[in-house]
């Protein structure tokens, strides 16, 4: 594993990120963002936040950035994929985080996943591999002042 640090909005933003893959390479040689204009969108757009759920929150690039420039009251994520999940973890420890280690569905099931190594963005669940992933429905966590939903 390595380490990517860049400057954003004069704010220095450092994460722990993967070997090969495509978004942390994003991270590590653009100094930048993953999909920044879509995130600079939202800031200008919808700049006061309550709680933010990231699904599918990756090694956190969302999520890291809904924390420093949204500044919500909470942060809750829900990333399945264990490699993602140990990095999700340390880039995004904060009091106003609760991080989930559960896919989320239309109905709670234990399934599969496959992955390739150099893009872990695109993890597609698959219900003929080993049951390995559990997925739950994002109604059962009760969330109160959702204010934005991020689903990847």
């Amino acid at each position: 594993m390595r380490s990517a640090t860049f400057a954003h909005l004069g704010k220095e933003v450092s994460f722990v990120v993967h070997d090969r893959d495509y978004i942390s390479n994003v991270l590590v040689h653009g100094k930048m963002f993953f999909e920044s204009e879509i995130l600079e969108y939202i800031r200008t757009t919808f700049p006061a936040q309550k709680t933010v759920v990231d699904v599918g929150a990756n090694i956190g690039n969302h999520s890291r950035y809904f924390l420093e420039f949204l500044s919500p009251t909470r942060l809750v994520a829900f990333e399945p994929f264990p490699p993602n999940l140990e990095l999700l973890k340390q880039n995004i420890a904060s009091d106003r985080t609760e991080i989930f280690p559960y896919g989320l569905g239309a109905h709670a099931r234990v399934t599969g996943i496959r992955f390739n190594p150099e893009n872990l963005g695109i993890c597609v669940l698959d219900d003929n591999l080993p049951a390995v992933i559990e997925i739950k429905t994002l109604d059962s966590f009760q969330l109160n002042d959702v204010t934005l939903l991020k689903v990847d």
